[in-house]
């Protein structure tokens, strides 16, 4: 709904909205039903199933990343990188 107004104002249009969101979408769907089937088939207690679900969607989210590279992907790996070398070197 906000995206007509918006991308009235700045001209970015809905269609061009959608693609540049989609990414995120379908990778955000594919992980969750990831966890939702392993949840299905876990049957620990409440607390050791949502340790092993957090770890499944995070390892399955990172999996997909490294595999298809998006753009925000590599430039949050480069920052996370750079600031543990400089922490491993002693600097901030």
């Amino acid at each position: 709904m906000n995206s007509y107004w918006s991308g009235r104002l700045i001209d970015y249009p809905i269609k061009e909205q959608i693609s540049d969101i989609l990414p995120s979408f379908v990778l955000a769907l594919i992980s969750g039903m990831a966890v939702f089937i392993l949840g299905r088939f876990l049957h620990f207690s409440m607390i050791l199933n949502l340790i092993i679900q957090i770890f499944t969607g995070g390892i399955v989210v990172l999996s997909i990343c490294e595999y298809f590279k998006p753009d925000a992907y590599l430039t949050l790996k480069e920052i996370i990188s750079s600031k543990l070398t400089n922490i491993k070197n002693g600097r901030k």
